[in-house]
């Protein structure tokens, strides 16, 4: 398996497939993206909404504009019934309906459809993708059959585009974690089928970070990321007193794809992952494998300092 190449030694096309919605994590994620981005003059190219809830595509694009990052090309799931319950637009459907009412719900093109068109554009292995939801419209994609105006097969066209993919996913040795059990089918195809490394970040990495705002400093109406760890977090009250932290699951895959080992990060030995019927996920090792689990190097502390004041950068205070 090989060495993982990170993105602040070689620009690659960056591909987002996120859940935004039933965790505010992914919000964090997303600043950190904008943030590495602009530093280092990366390129995202998509970003994939892989739930059935239109206003989570609606929520990615605002945030990620909201950021400064222009020229996306943003897909949903058009499959019905994953993860779209009231629970899953505890923030999404407020911040689209503020910050972007003119965008109608499901008005985004298919997730499958934008991958492949995008895909086509890239170099051979000059694409990255960072998943931190299900695996659903990855599955789709890996799964997608030739047609009319792209000649390969989903997985053949992943193989030659794709160098690896980072992924927020797994518990580790074993057990069960949403991004699993949310769509466990998907996970089965996605670990089955995926012809490039995998490198993941798995429950336990981001659990104990936890970073978000200070909300008596930072209690604003115009800014869509505190507003959505404010909703998240407080169920939508409006008076808000108290710290809006939550854990960094999604934010620490999105910072490995930049960092890569060093300072930050190492990786383990190669393992292979193998996804249970009733969405429990088990590491093996497995000198073949091609997956590898990201590890600390640093303590929490400075993990949830560096997150802080990504998402606090007043620059962004509307």
């Amino acid at each position: 398996m090989k060495q993982f190449t990170p993105l602040k030694k070689v620009k690659q096309d960056i591909f987002l497939d996120t859940d935004i919605g039933p965790d505010c994590d992914d919000v964090g994620a997303i600043a950190v993206l904008a943030d590495y981005v602009q530093r280092l003059g990366a390129t995202v190219r998509a970003i994939v909404n892989c739930t059935s809830n239109p206003y989570g595509t609606i929520a990615a694009k605002l945030l990620a504009e909201h950021r400064g990052l222009t020229g996306i090309q943003y897909g949903e799931n058009k499959q019905k019934g994953i993860l779209c319950g009231e629970e899953t637009k505890r923030y999404n459907f407020r911040l689209a309906e503020k910050f972007a009412p003119e965008i109608r719900p499901g008005t985004f093109p298919d997730a499958v459809t934008v991958y492949r068109r995008v895909l086509t554009q890239c170099c051979n292995k000059g694409a990255i993708f960072i998943t931190i939801g299900t695996y659903s419209t990855l599955a789709q994609l890996l799964q997608s059959q030739p047609d009319e105006i792209i000649p390969q097969s989903g997985i053949a066209l992943f193989k030659q585009k794709v160098s690896a993919v980072v992924s927020m996913a797994c518990k580790y040795p074993q057990g069960r974690e949403f991004n699993i059990y949310g769509d466990t089918a998907a996970a089965t195809v996605f670990f089955r089928l995926c012809p490039v490394p995998i490198f993941l970040s798995d429950y336990d990495v981001g659990n104990t970070i936890i970073s978000g705002y200070d909300a008596p400093v930072r209690q604003t109406q115009q800014d869509p990321y505190w507003e959505a760890y404010q909703l998240y977090l407080t169920a939508g009250q409006t008076n808000c007193t108290k710290s809006l932290r939550r854990a960094s699951f999604d934010l620490t895959a999105v910072q490995f794809a930049f960092e890569g080992e060093g300072e930050w990060f190492s990786l383990s030995q190669p393992e292979t992952v193998v996804i249970g019927e009733d969405g429990t996920n088990c590491f093996l090792p497995d000198p073949d494998g091609n997956c590898r689990r990201i590890q600390k190097e640093k303590p929490d502390e400075a993990f949830a300092q560096f997150y802080n004041q990504i998402l606090q950068n007043s620059d962004f205070l509307s």
